[in-house]
């Protein structure tokens, strides 16, 4: 299989089904922590770095969406909402979020990201 070298051909492989999904959360990242570059990481999915370091990412998988957010003690802030779609320290299950509303995990995403884009 052939590299994916950008964000765009990457959200051009994914599945049709999670398309909307995935673009709202590109959008969500580049709108939210404007000082990162986006790029395809080692692993092959989309990754935001400020610097050198991580910060946020996302990618698809059989069971949906997955948003990275790698700042677990901030994840931790928002335990109590987000424990349904959580999985592991940094990766929030996008597509389960109907155990929460949307408008609402939209506004904690992206006040997870602004923090992350000010601390730099």
């Amino acid at each position: 299989m052939k590299k994916i070298s950008t964000i765009d051909k990457y959200l051009d492989m994914a599945p049709l089904d999670q398309r909307a999904e995935l673009v709202e959360i590109r959008q969500l990242i580049e709108k939210n922590l404007s000082n990162a570059d986006g790029s395809i990481g080692p692993s092959g999915f989309p990754v935001y770095n400020i610097g050198k370091q991580w910060k946020a990412g996302f990618a698809y998988r059989p069971q949906g969406p997955i948003l990275y957010i790698v700042e677990p003690e901030l994840l931790n802030q928002y335990e109590a909402k987000l424990k349904l779609i959580r999985s592991g320290k940094t990766c929030l299950r996008y597509s389960s979020a109907r155990n929460l509303p949307l408008s609402e995990l939209r506004h904690i995403v992206a006040d997870l990201l602004e923090t992350i884009n000010d601390r730099g």
